[in-house]
């Protein structure tokens, strides 16, 4: 018996995956659906699923041939994967790289750390002061990426280094740029910007105009022209289409409950649709990543991801998370705004829902220091994320 309480594309996905695995057959139980609606429905995420295989049963490692019948029956246990760590940041800066940031910032001046912006996933931000020869001390940030740039994009700050310059050139309010490692100060990249005296907004007092100026700044962001950008930023459309031609989901997306299912979907999503052409991508633009003074939106921050490709992924980085704030009816808000600024149909927007939702698995409690740092959901649990995370995939397989 199907369980009732479960879609019916969740139950054709399901097909698909036993028949691309090679498996007998697949029926999910009715206690499926139970322990959707009354457990995780509820913001409880099971430690271990139980249920019950034949005894001369060993479970695969490849695919079994069809017709493999085993005979009587034992238990299997399989752990949910464990919340990921909170995010290590750098260590504070040494005295020797507090005396090269004075030699490039305020030579016969001063520079010392005043304190430290929490609630970043890619990046350690401390505030620091600085004071020329009598002259005032001026705020600014020391903004150093976490060990994964280091090992893959060493040259994420010298990419978002120049891409703040262009934007600042083209009246795009960004942070300005003030030094940038190419001496080897620190051992992870590293720059320096300028202090934007602004904050996330927290509780807007019109959410609708909220969405609306959001989606304003992203399409200036979009309109940015290509030529004077660095060449080496990531080329998003060609990095989806090679990830999702691999011939199986990662191990990101196979230990979510859900993440095999998004794999086919998406993957079909990309055959229907033709991918737009590439304009400049933020690449994370969530409402985090934007400062506003009283309820005026002044800034855009956070470029560690920038690229090119279809505008639709960074609308869908925003739907997403609009949606996991308390007013998520906004997200519809933000698109409207959005098109009508742009012209853009936005045809591929489902896709980009799917590849922003895979992006926190197979957890999106890592994500909980943002959402506490810096979002209008300061008490969110991790329960409570991982099911608002699961009730969007849900809707977007339809």
């Amino acid at each position: 018996m199907r369980a009732s309480g479960l879609r019916e594309l969740r139950f054709t996905l399901f097909d698909l995956q036993v028949d691309r695995a090679g498996y007998t057959a697949g029926a999910p139980g009715s206690a499926g659906g139970y322990v959707e609606h009354l457990y995780m429905k509820n913001g409880y995420m099971p430690s271990e699923f139980a249920f019950w295989l034949p005894a001369a049963y060993e479970l695969p490692s490849a695919p079994q041939p069809r017709g493999t019948r085993p005979q009587a029956q034992r238990p299997a246990r399989f752990s949910y994967p464990p919340q990921h760590a909170q995010m290590e940041y750098a260590p504070e800066p040494t005295a020797h790289q507090l005396a090269a940031l004075r030699e490039a910032l305020a030579r016969g001046g001063s520079v010392c750390v005043e304190r430290r912006i929490r609630g970043g996933l890619g990046c350690t931000m401390d505030v620091l002061a600085v004071a020329g020869p009598g002259h005032r001390s001026a705020q600014v940030i020391l903004r150093r990426y976490d060990r994964w740039y280091a090992e893959h994009k060493p040259r994420a700050a010298e990419i978002e280094f120049e891409v703040l310059g262009h934007l600042r050139r083209h009246g795009v309010p960004a942070p300005e740029p003030l030094w940038v490692d190419r001496q080897g100060v620190f051992e992870e990249p590293a720059m320096v910007i300028g202090f934007v005296a602004g904050q996330p907004l927290r509780l807007p007092d019109d959410p609708n105009d909220y969405a609306a100026q959001l989606a304003r700044m992203l399409a200036r962001l979009h309109d940015l022209p290509l030529a004077g950008l660095p060449d080496d930023l990531t080329d998003y459309n060609a990095r989806e289409v090679a990830f999702l031609s691999a011939a199986s989901p990662p191990h990101t997306m196979t230990s979510h409950q859900l993440g095999s299912m998004l794999w086919d979907s998406q993957r079909l999503e990309l055959e229907r649709v033709e991918l737009a052409d590439g304009v400049f991508l933020h690449g994370d633009y969530w409402p985090g990543n934007t400062l506003w003074s009283q309820q005026d939106l002044i800034s855009v921050v956070d470029f560690e991801e920038v690229g090119v490709g279809d505008p639709a992924l960074d609308v869908a980085t925003a739907v997403v998370n609009l949606k996991l704030e308390p007013w998520p009816h906004v997200a519809d808000r933000f698109v409207e705004v959005y098109r009508a600024e742009t012209g853009r149909a936005l045809d591929t927007l489902r896709l980009w829902k799917m590849t922003e939702l895979r992006r926190s698995m197979p957890d999106i409690a890592a994500w909980l220091p943002s959402f506490a740092e810096i979002g209008p959901r300061p008490k969110i649990t991790a329960n409570e994320l991982r099911a608002d995370h699961e009730r969007l995939i849900l809707e977007v397989l339809g």
